[in-house]
């Protein structure tokens, strides 16, 4: 199974917001070790919501009961903006998320 995440961007203004520097990573305990599986490119995408938002979306891999995920991304704006909510598939079990916001300017 993998895990979905999503991130909205503005894109009606002069200048588009851009999602820089995605990585992905899914965590997991097989035979008393850790795995680690790397995000492929191919698991992300863009969906255009309307003329002024668009969603990239990207999938975690081998994610299945008490996996650990991890991803990491910056959003380039020339916009105040509000800070969307996490969003993960209703299926997961989620015990603690952690956010991390770092504000140049």
């Amino acid at each position: 199974d993998e895990a979905n995440v999503s991130v909205r961007l503005y894109k009606g203004g002069k200048r588009d917001e851009v999602l820089i520097g995605l990585k992905g990573f899914t965590y997991n305990a097989v035979n008393g070790k850790v795995e680690k599986t790397k995000m492929k490119n191919s698991s992300v995408f863009k969906e255009e919501l309307n003329d002024y938002w668009e969603v990239e979306k990207f999938a975690l891999p081998n994610v299945k009961e008490g996996s650990v995920i991890e991803y990491t991304y910056k959003i380039e704006s020339h916009y105040t903006t509000t800070i969307d909510d996490i969003f993960l598939q209703d299926f997961l079990n989620c015990k603690h998320t952690s956010r991390t916001v770092d504000s140049a300017g």
